[in-house]
């Protein structure tokens, strides 16, 4: 079971944003020892980190409801990651627009190693604006009628694009989230615009040969251009992807692995990439030993 901390099993060089405190650990848990995570073969040894960033409480509760299920699904996904994937996780409960900028720009300070891994996980209200055609992640502090205080797709994009990890897996599970993509924020979801953010489309079996090699930059949203539901127990996205990362006997999943199991979930997930991602590249849920 979970601790009520933020964080449970993360400790690389006690991250200043993250305010990483190990004596607070449940005392059957202890940090991976990541010289000895999962050996398949030597192309995917490394580091396996995942950051979750959940909201369900909200300052402007005139214009955002409250949420039941972010942080629960945040923490029932990151639980299995750590159980089964040997994931270290950390959890960011309900962060302010400047909390929320500063703990994704801290991420730099992990020092990431060729092979190392980065999941990255939103789950909250998401906004559209028509007027600049443009989608966003809302903070716990968002106000209704100040843009700046919400935090775009964008430079969600190029903060991640930046980083020194090789391999980055973004996911988010928020409303109007497939407008990550310029080709579905500007233009439905008809033509692609390749100066943003590219929806793949077609056959997901790519092999696992080399993928390691090259540098991933993948997205998954749960929709497109539409609203999501906040489910019962957990979102329909989370619940989908809580499915097979629980149930699965593969001793490697992959990005397009979890692509096909939520793809029918309403309104109907997208995977692509943004900037920095090379094609051949891949994710990898590591089954451990």
């Amino acid at each position: 079971v979970l601790n009520n901390t933020n964080n449970y099993v993360f400790d690389y060089n006690k991250l200043s944003a993250f305010n990483i405190d190990t004596n607070s650990l449940p005392t059957d848990r202890k940090i991976i020892n990541c010289e000895k995570i999962i050996h398949v073969n030597e192309q995917y040894d490394g580091k396996h980190i995942a950051v979750f960033f959940a909201t369900d409480e909200y300052e402007d509760s005139v214009k955002w409801s409250d949420l039941q299920n972010p942080i629960k699904d945040a923490v029932s996904i990151a639980q299995v990651l750590y159980d089964r994937y040997g994931f270290d996780t950390v959890i960011v409960r309900n962060p302010g627009m400047r909390d929320l900028d500063k703990k994704i720009r801290t991420l730099s300070e992990i020092p990431f190693e060729k092979n190392d891994q980065l999941f990255v996980f939103f789950s909250g209200h998401g906004y559209f604006s028509e007027e600049t055609k443009e989608g966003f992640i809302v903070a716990s502090d968002s106000e209704e009628d100040y843009a700046y205080t919400y935090f775009p797709f964008s430079r969600l994009a190029d903060l991640l694009s930046k980083q020194s990890c090789e391999h980055i897996f973004l996911v988010i599970d928020v409303c109007f989230s497939g407008t990550f993509f310029n080709s579905i924020a500007t233009k439905g979801e008809i033509e692609a615009d390749t100066k943003g953010a590219e929806i793949i489309t077609g056959d997901y079996n790519t092999s696992l040969l080399n993928a390691s090699e090259y540098r991933t930059r993948m997205v998954m949203t749960s929709s497109g251009k539409e609203t999501v539901s906040d489910g019962v127990i957990h979102s329909p996205f989370a619940s989908a992807l809580l499915c097979i990362l629980r149930s699965s006997n593969q001793k490697i999943l992959t990005a397009y692995d979890l692509m096909q199991a939520v793809q029918n979930v309403p309104p109907y997930p997208k995977i692509g990439a943004f900037a920095g991602n090379e094609p051949g590249s891949n994710f990898f849920f590591i089954l451990s030993e």
